[in-house]
């Protein structure tokens, strides 16, 4: 038996070179073994591991720790190098469609043979594979369905059914050729409609008997025994030669049909796979299209506006981040955030209300968008893009009347300017809307949600983003300048911290209104594949944007908030009252009370300070019976108005009408409250030169004509009151100065002993100014402000008691001044 098998070996070697050298076969060029490109594939696939395990380590993260750190995703500098090489061998393996046309008939530098190139297109696609799986790394670890997913699947089931089919090529010929010879039904079905022609030319005009035979042979085919069967009957037949001849034309001619039946199926079992592999690969390459426009963000950036405003459709397409997805992994920042006034930005029904009046009575013939949108733009500069109107509420729910979210301050790339957030070419211009969310920290933990990325504007000090919006002035003369009393000045927030900072001040922003979170900051995971690894730990701040603002719809004690922004004012200012004397002569009680703004980065108060009414609240009681000797400042309800003269002693203001609990002016009120006037000019000196305050800037007064108003007007400005009882200015007070002022007060004979009291109170709107407002709000629009009047909050911000012992009589006169026990 070995001997027979030596000898047959040898034949077949004998029998090869001697084929070879007839020219039969030819030799295998290295182009053609399988092994040389499985060894090529195999040291590419190794150089890309190794890249990635260098990225894991850690070994590029000084190149850049966001683009070059140890996360292993698409969207890393490695994720993306791994994502050009999979499309660049994906392009390679559709080559192989063009092997016999254009590679090998007119590109003679890229000439092959089909062996060859077949190689090619094999290792390639593997390579695509593995490109592929390196560039989405742990993105393919999450149940998140994106582009990159479904483009991934797909291509795995390509790779799949390529490979089968290969396998399929190398086991179905040989199947095929004892069984069918060749795969060419057409020519069995040629030899079959011969044999079958044939038939009929020989039965033709014969008996009847054998045509009707001859119809039998041709309804199927017939077995052996039936073939015999009827050759029998036609034994004693002249026509049995021609009968058997019939029989012979009619079993090649089934064996021909059976043939051609066999290779159709062996065809199909050869071609199947690529009824699958070629239209998914046509697929394929159209999805890497749609993967790219996704993954650099075509949708956000460059989709029209009608589109990206259906807020229905997804963030990948809007760009509009909903801050509930955020909260999903940010949970307690979200938390924070969503009872804020950044959050209540557009939604306050004071921002509503005014809003929409200025926009109807001021702005409504301005030509240019940005002055229809000043406050707005601010406000939610995200929506605000996307909305079609002026007025508010945008059409569109919720997600199309969200304030500052998330993105406002982690998509903005630009330069902040000084009071620039109101204008559109600021903020809204400069958001790089996508996927990438800018922050302090870099080498952030990768994550299914987002990239991230080191922010230009808050990495080193993140409060210069609020200049933007924290500053709020129009250049009304359009000379590019914004002076105070020639141009519309409302806030100068930023401008006083630059100021602080400049005199030496120490203290930020954030390190008031974002304080430090107490411990280490996690972030919430979804499940344990919403991020990459575990979260390190990482000193964060609030974001609560904790400030002196509340909710006008939320009653105070309602509001989470409430009791950080009482801290936040109590730590404002320091509060004295001394300097208690008594004028025995005139029965007349004396004293001060000073006002320093030790805790405040800024004026106190600030912001819109025509809104803001900060006040001392003092009363003198007599000790021993309790009642009230004197009172300044003090309100019934918190809905009463303080009983300003700058206000109330305007009898050509129409505003004054909106004003209760006021019978008469309060001479002696110190009430830090600007007023705003719909029409201001510069203050002169007798030369008729302007004047500037100590800061070096004009001051603002009102016109002679001017009234106040409740809504901003283009010609107008916030001005300083005046006490009218000293003629002090009560303008708001810079940082590390104080103020300090005198109450004089007559008091009864029958007093022996006198309390003393003093409180700085804070409301952050007066009611008057409300009331003003609601009454010029159509009925139609929601929400009503005066049903949340009731809901204004009137914050302690500190207290000081005195007490004073009178003389009796002339012996035994004392003057005492200490604090109530």
């Amino acid at each position: 038996m070995a001997t027979k098998q030596s000898v047959g070996a040898n034949a077949v070697k004998t029998t090869t070179k001697q084929a070879r050298e007839l020219g039969l076969t030819r030799q295998v060029s290295l182009s053609e073994r399988g092994l040389v490109w499985g060894l090529l594939g195999l040291i590419l696939s190794a150089a890309f591991a190794l890249g990635l395990v260098l990225i894991a380590q850690g070994r590029f993260s000084s190149v850049h720790p966001d683009l070059w750190g140890t996360v292993i995703r698409g969207y890393t500098g490695y994720g993306e190098l791994m994502g050009v090489m999979a499309v660049l061998f994906a392009l390679l393996t559709f080559a192989f469609s063009l092997r016999k046309r254009a590679l090998q008939e007119r590109l003679k530098f890229l000439r092959g043979t089909m062996m060859a190139w077949l190689w090619v297109h094999v290792v390639a696609g593997v390579l695509t594979l593995v490109a592929a799986t390196l560039h989405a790394g742990v993105g393919l670890m999450d149940y998140q369905v994106t582009t990159g997913k479904l483009l991934y699947w797909l291509l795995l089931w390509i790779s799949v059914s390529g490979v089968v089919w290969r396998l399929v090529y190398k086991w179905i010929p040989r199947q095929a050729a004892p069984q069918v010879g060749n795969f060419s039904p057409a020519i069995s079905s040629e030899r079959a409609a011969k044999s079958e022609l044939e038939l009929e030319k020989i039965a033709a005009g014969r008996s009847e008997v054998l045509r009707q035979w001859k119809d039998w042979l041709l309804e199927r085919p017939r077995t052996e025994a039936e073939l015999q069967g009827a050759k029998a009957q036609f034994l004693a037949s002249p026509e049995a030669p021609v009968f058997a001849r019939l029989c012979e034309l009619a079993a090649s001619r089934d064996r021909s049909l059976a043939r051609a039946k066999k290779q159709q199926a062996f065809i199909s079992r050869l071609q199947g796979w690529r009824i699958l592999h070629v239209p998914l690969s046509f697929l394929f390459m159209g999805l890497i299209v749609l993967h790219v426009l996704e993954a650099y963000d075509f949708g956000p950036k460059y989709l029209p506006r009608s589109i990206r405003s259906n807020t229905a459709l997804p963030a990948a397409i809007t760009g509009h981040h909903d801050p509930k997805d955020c909260g999903t992994c940010h949970q307690a920042i979200y938390d924070q955030w969503k009872h804020s006034m950044h959050a209540h930005a557009l939604t306050s029904p004071l921002m509503i209300a005014q809003s929409n009046q200025v926009t109807r009575q001021e702005l409504a013939g301005a030509k240019s968008p940005d002055p229809k949108r000043i406050c707005v733009n601010c406000h939610a500069p995200i929506t605000t893009e996307l909305a079609q109107q002026e007025l508010l509420p945008f059409p569109g729910g919720p997600r199309m009347n969200e304030g500052i979210t998330c993105t406002v301050c982690h998509q903005f790339t630009g330069q902040s300017r000084i009071g620039g957030g109101a204008f559109t070419e600021v903020i809204i211009d400069h958001l790089d809307r996508g996927r990438v969310m800018y922050g302090r920290f870099s080498g952030a933990v990768g994550n299914t949600s987002h990239q991230s990325r080191v922010s230009p504007v808050l990495d080193k000090d993140p409060s210069v983003i609020c200049q933007n919006c924290h500053d709020v002035n129009y250049d009304r003369s359009g000379d590019g300048q914004v002076q105070v009393g020639t141009d519309l000045v409302l806030q100068t927030t930023y401008q006083e911290y630059v100021e602080y900072r400049a005199s030496g001040g120490q203290g930020t922003c954030t390190e008031c209104h974002m304080p430090i979170v107490a411990g280490a900051a996690r972030v919430a995971e979804r499940s344990g594949l919403a991020q990459d690894s575990k979260a390190p730990p990482r000193v964060l701040r609030d974001h609560s944007f904790v400030g002196v603002d509340h909710p006008l719809d939320i009653p105070g004690a309602a509001d989470p908030h409430r009791p950080m922004r009482q801290a936040l004012l109590q730590r404002a200012a320091t509060f004295v009252l001394d300097n208690i004397q008594f004028d025995k002569s005139r029965r007349r009680l004396s004293a001060q009370v000073e006002i320093t703004n030790s805790g405040a980065g800024h004026t106190l108060p600030s912001g819109f300070a025509f809104a803001r009414q900060m006040w001392i609240e003092f009363t003198v009681e007599d000790a021993a019976t309790g009642a009230q000797v004197f009172s300044s400042g003090v309100l019934q309800k918190n809905t009463d108005d303080l009983c300003d003269a700058g206000t109330f002693d305007d009898l050509q203001s129409p505003i004054r009408t909106q004003m209760q609990g006021c019978t008469a002016s309060d001479p002696q009120l110190v009430n830090f409250q600007k007023k705003l006037v719909d029409k201001a000019e510069v203050e002169r000196d007798a030369q008729g030169f302007p004047l500037r305050n100590p800061r070096g800037e004009l001051i603002p007064k009102a016109a002679k004509d001017a009234t106040e108003q409740s809504i901003q007007r283009v010609a107008g400005n916030p001005i300083t009151r005046r006490r009218p009882s000293d003629g002090q200015l009560l303008g708001s007070i810079p940082p590390d100065e104080g103020r300090r002022f005198s109450y004089n007060v007559t008091i009864p004979e029958r007093s022996a002993k006198l309390r003393l009291k003093a409180r700085l109170l804070f409301r952050n709107l007066p009611p008057y100014f409300v009331r003003d407002i609601a009454k010029n709000q159509p009925a139609t629009e929601v929400p009503q402000l005066m049903p949340m009047l009731k809901n204004l909050d009137i914050v302690e911000m500190a207290v000081a008691n005195g007490a004073l012992e009178l003389p009796v009589t002339d012996s035994d006169f004392r003057e005492e001044a200490a604090p109530a026990p």
